[in-house]
């Protein structure tokens, strides 16, 4: 094999290596976004319960407030009723009564039908902080292992771009500029073998007398349609 696609090879291999650990990390960071964004998920939910909370005890106090005052108006009520004079006063005050006792009855009604929701909601701000509980415990130590592992990526990467430097000095400056610009314009591997008589990247059929060059490895051939790099394997 000619010694310039060697060198080129060899720098490949490790542009291969830095592609496969920026990928791994990618998804080790996709998956710590999604811990984050779930534990903001459950965070939201019990923030929207505590508020919903807040309001039904308000609307309960309410409530309270009016059946306190619907009960006043049938005490006031019922001592009229005993120093009433006539039967049309009595008529109107038992027309208030009954009002009053409406009012109230649906005020029960409301309340019993809140004291309920608040229940509920309580039920399930109880399991949903427990739960959140929970996971937090799980996610905290997931987070911290996939936090390592992109640290140990990481590590690994910086050894990996120095080997890497000193085996892209061993290529020729000129050979080197094509690599680079074929490795950040395609985003592929610039070096590829010939398959049978046709270019391993693109897949053109070579004319006869670039084949021959390239088997015969006296220096570093190109494809004419894609620019990559061949080499024979044989």
């Amino acid at each position: 094999m000619n010694e310039g696609i060697r060198r080129m090879l060899d720098v490949q291999v490790l542009d291969q290596e830095l592609d496969k650990l920026d990928k791994d990390h990618k998804l080790l960071k996709d998956e710590v976004d999604k811990l984050e964004a779930e534990y903001a998920r459950r965070k939201k939910i019990l923030a929207a319960m505590a508020t919903q909370t807040t309001e039904l005890a308000k609307r309960r106090a309410a409530l309270e407030l009016d059946e306190k005052t619907a009960e006043e108006a049938i005490k006031q009520t019922t001592r009229r009723m005993e120093m009433v004079k006539n039967a049309r006063e009595l008529e109107a005050l038992n027309h208030q009564m009954e009002a009053a006792r409406a009012t109230l009855g649906n005020l029960d009604e409301q309340l019993l039908t809140l004291m309920d929701e608040e229940e509920q909601l309580q039920k399930r701000d109880h399991d949903g902080r427990e739960s959140t509980t929970r996971f937090t415990h799980k996610a905290k130590a997931e987070k911290a292992r996939l936090e390592k592992l992109m640290a140990d990526n990481r590590q690994l990467a910086e050894g990996i771009k120095l080997d890497r430097a000193r085996a892209e000095a061993r290529v020729d400056e000129k050979n080197r500029e094509v690599y680079d610009w074929l490795r950040q314009k395609q985003r592929l591997l610039p070096v590829r073998p010939l398959q049978g008589e046709a270019c391993g990247g693109c897949g053109s059929l070579l004319p006869p007398g670039v084949v021959a060059q390239i088997v015969v490895n006296e220096e570093p051939m190109q494809c004419p349609q894609c620019n990559n790099f061949l080499y024979s394997e044989k």
